[in-house]
């Protein structure tokens, strides 16, 4: 559920709506009051930029507003607005059941941090294995197995919304700037590339925002490690027959493990760009595992549990009663993660070429992008959308039709001119003019010539 907030005695922002995706990403539009002046929101802009939220120009419900993200909850953006004395007055607030994603899209979403239960689970029963069994390294696999559950649980609902939009807003600052064109200080684009100084503890914290799966792939593949090393010595002729078999099985597991983990830690996920020829034979196949890394390894991981399910079998047949006792707390390790690596090939690593949280980030980059070209000359807009809009169509930015861009960033940079947010610049006379452009454009460029030239 979520709520709108109204006030509508308030001088600067009269209205707040709160909306939060499937992964749990809260986002926040302000509308301003007719009563609030360029200087206020220029202000009010800066007081939520200097808390490290992102703030963007933004057309919402066909109202102008200012896109606000990077807060934690809600009430933490309501109590900063009211503290800054930017709201005011009565607040009138309704729920909003629709906008909240149901059960399932949430599960969908967040597949990979579900998966983190259930390895809870399996993963303390796996050690339980090891330690009863007398087997160091089949503890040790098993404490590698855990390690990523507490990065899962915290992490794995793959909310990067915000480091995306940071991360896609560095990608056309850079390419910007390489065709000779420097960002208008008074844009949100800039404000959002500017505004990157991170302390250890933040910077820690991003890093396993943006990888929980890559250490949890990672993880795993040490423990496969783990458990072909521990069969190993059982692997001769003078051992058991079913002792021997029982370890082979293992060392099938280790190798299918290693594989399944390094495979999904190492390839990059790579959205299908929708301009790209189709493809066919082996360059399909290996387009699809690009686009679908962790369902590959889900499926590795599959195999993997259903050789450790046949060693389990195995092993129940040993005259050793208490290696048999040990087995049966791997079969509760069979059971957990089976469901576990189900919810790993449904999910995605939630960043990569192309691959967005939600489908606002793209909503928000073209907001940034247009308010960005507003800020341009007119002769130069047109151009300049062209342009934008291959520069975010490219498989490694957005992987989104060329034509649908252009289309949107039309329909935005002629909705900035009426959002007061777009043009909170500060008016005193401290503020000195800037020059926007610092290359010459062509009005009408001929076809394979660059449209910035």
């Amino acid at each position: 559920m979520t709520s709108d907030y109204s006030y509508p005695e308030s001088k600067i922002i009269d209205g707040i709506i709160f909306r939060e995706s499937a992964r749990g990403a809260h986002r926040a539009y302000l509308h301003a009051s007719t009563m609030a002046d360029n200087n206020a929101l220029h202000d009010a802009v800066e007081k939520l930029v200097a808390k490290g939220w992102q703030c963007i120009p933004y057309t919402f419900d066909d109202k102008p507003m200012l896109e606000v993200r990077g807060f934690a909850r809600d009430s933490q953006l309501v109590s900063l607005l009211s503290e800054l004395k930017l709201t005011s007055g009565q607040v009138s607030i309704s729920e909003n059941e629709k906008a909240a994603p149901g059960f399932i899209d949430r599960l969908k979403k967040r597949s990979l941090q579900a998966s983190g239960v259930f390895y809870g689970v399996g993963d303390a029963y796996f050690i339980g294995y090891g330690h009863k069994g007398e087997s160091k390294l089949n503890t040790a696999a098993g404490i590698f197995y855990a390690l990523p559950t507490p990065v899962l649980l915290a992490y794995g609902k793959n909310d990067q919304s915000s480091l995306q939009i940071e991360d896609l807003s560095r990608q056309m600052s850079k390419y910007l700037t390489n065709e000779g064109i420097k960002l208008p200080n008074e844009c949100s684009l800039q404000s959002i590339v500017d505004d990157h100084k991170k302390g250890l503890i933040k910077t820690t914290n991003d890093l396993f925002q943006r990888y929980p799966s890559e250490f949890m792939n990672l993880s795993f593949a040490v423990a496969g490690a783990c458990i072909a090393a521990a069969a190993v010595p059982y692997l001769g002729k003078g051992v058991v027959k079913d002792k021997r078999l029982e370890n082979w099985l293992n060392v099938g597991v280790g190798a299918s493990t290693i594989s399944s983990g390094l495979f999904a830690a190492m390839v990059n996920e790579k959205k299908h760009d929708p301009d790209a020829p189709k493809k066919h034979g082996l360059a399909a196949v290996w387009e699809w595992a690009q686009e679908k890394p962790l369902a590959v390894a889900g499926i590795g991981y599959i195999v993997s549990t259903f050789l450790h399910a046949a060693s389990a079998k195995v092993g129940m047949r040993s005259k050793d009663p208490a290696h048999r006792e040990a087995v049966k707390m791997r079969w509760v390790f069979v059971g957990a993660s089976l469901i576990a690596e189900l919810l790993v090939a449904i999910s995605s690593k939630g960043h990569g070429q192309g691959v967005v949280s939600d489908n606002s980030v793209d909503n928000s980059v073209i907001a940034l992008s247009a308010d960005l070209i507003s800020k341009q000359p007119p002769a130069m807009q047109e151009s300049l959308i062209e342009h934008v809009a291959t520069f975010l169509g490219r498989p490694d930015v957005m992987a989104v039709k060329d034509a649908n861009i252009r289309e949107k960033l039309h329909t935005q940079v002629e909705a900035m001119r009426n959002n007061p947010w777009a043009h909170a610049v500060d008016a005193s006379p401290k503020t000195a003019a800037v020059p926007v452009w610092q290359a010459k454009i062509d009005t009408a460029p001929t076809p394979g010539q660059n449209a910035l030239a």
